[in-house]
């Protein structure tokens, strides 16, 4: 017997499968098939350190921060609107190894920023993103 596998037309594999989760978790398939990360427009570099910053004002922000391509010990600090600042310490994998994760509650409207400071060569970069009003 000749079986086929069907998937609606348009949807990808990773989002078909948002959709299969949301509805197991009582969450509608319109809000499940929704991405809860921005677009690539929030995401960028500064010499060797990138960010993507997720969520909207008034809700959570997301930031995470790696190392673009040369791993570093050091730390990754966040700041942004109404004194956010934020450090995480650690050893930072070039490519993407690893990250440092920041969530901010309750966020502002404004631009966040991300620098990382390599223990042995100082400033690694200082992405910045701006996080816009819901």
């Amino acid at each position: 017997m000749n079986t086929r596998r069907l998937r609606p037309a348009g949807i990808g594999v990773a989002t078909a499968a948002m959709v299969i989760v949301g509805l197991l978790s009582g969450i509608g398939a319109a809000q499940a098939a929704t991405p809860s990360v921005m677009p690539l427009s929030s995401q960028g570099c500064n010499d060797n350190v990138c960010i993507q910053l997720s969520g909207n004002a008034g809700g959570t922000a997301l930031v995470e921060a790696w190392a673009r391509n040369t791993t570093f010990t050091g730390t990754m600090r966040l700041t942004g609107p109404n004194g956010v600042n934020k450090v995480k310490s650690g050893t930072w994998k070039g490519g993407k190894g690893n990250f440092a994760n920041f969530t901010v509650s309750n966020a502002k409207a404004g631009q966040y920023c991300v620098n990382g400071t390599s223990n042995s060569s100082g400033n690694e970069g200082t992405p910045c993103e701006t996080l816009k009003k819901g």
